[in-house]
Parts: structure tokens; sequence; C-alpha cells
């Protein structure tokens, strides 16, 4: 009984780790019909994110830097900005990955870029945002 040998075994100069019923079942898992996204669902998503990390700027300033200077908790800024600096991270990848899918403008581009390090600054894009949203036509299936 001879058992199948793998790409690397064949002596191909591909890893055995890209053998090719492995690379079968990625293309099934990862096909483009599967993990297409939708422009208008991409922006709805940039929406809650920007939403989200606007509230986490808030929270850091507003509590857990208080929490840090008058009750002498630091470990507050320590769990804050670490998930501040999470959504701050996805947001700006979110808009990069947006300007090319959806295609945002330039200067909307710039504004969530900017915006995302300033306070309060995150909730004026999204209402631009929204505005996008509204004008984008309908999805059609």
């Amino acid at each position: 009984m001879s058992r199948r040998r793998t790409a690397f075994e064949a002596g191909d100069d591909r890893s055995a780790y890209h053998s090719a019923p492995r690379r079968a079942m990625s293309r099934r898992f990862f096909s483009p019909e599967r993990m297409a996204m939708s422009s208008r669902l991409f922006l709805k998503l940039l929406i809650v994110m920007c939403l989200v990390e606007g509230i986490s700027t808030l929270v850091l300033f507003g509590v857990a830097m208080p929490m840090k200077y008058y009750a002498g908790r630091p470990e507050w800024v320590s769990v804050v900005g670490s998930l501040h600096g999470m959504l701050f991270l996805l947001v700006v990848a979110m808009f990069l990955v947006g300007r090319w899918l959806i295609p945002l403008t330039g200067r909307l581009t710039v504004l969530g870029l900017v915006g995302a390090i300033f306070p309060l600054v995150p909730f004026w894009v999204d209402v631009l945002l929204l505005r996008v949203l509204r004008e984008m036509p309908p999805e059609t299936s």
C-alpha cells in the first residue's frame, strides 16, 4: 500500500505546508464570492468603529486618566489605553481599506486618519460618513 507523497517529498521546491489538498480547501473557504463584502456594509462597519473608537477616547480621558492621577489606580490606563490603541489601529486600517473599497475621497480619508487622533473628531467624521452612506445607491442582489 503506497501512501500519497506531499509536494515536498515529490521534489517540489514548495514546503509541505503548501500541499495541493490544503490549497484546494483554502480556495473553497476563502473564495472571492464568500469573502466579498459590499461597500455599503464596510461603510456601516466603519461608522460603527469610528463611534466605538471615539467613545474609547472619551473613556480613556474622562475615566481612566482621572482614576490614575486622582485615585492612584494606574491599571485603568493600562487596560483602557491598550483597548483604545487596538481600536485606533483598526480604525486607521479600515480607513485605508475604505479608500480603496468604498471608495472614500482623499479629504474624507485624511479627516478620518487625523480625526482618530483627536478627541471628539471621530463623531464629526461619523456624520460625514453617514452622508456618504445616504448618497450611495442601494445594493442590488
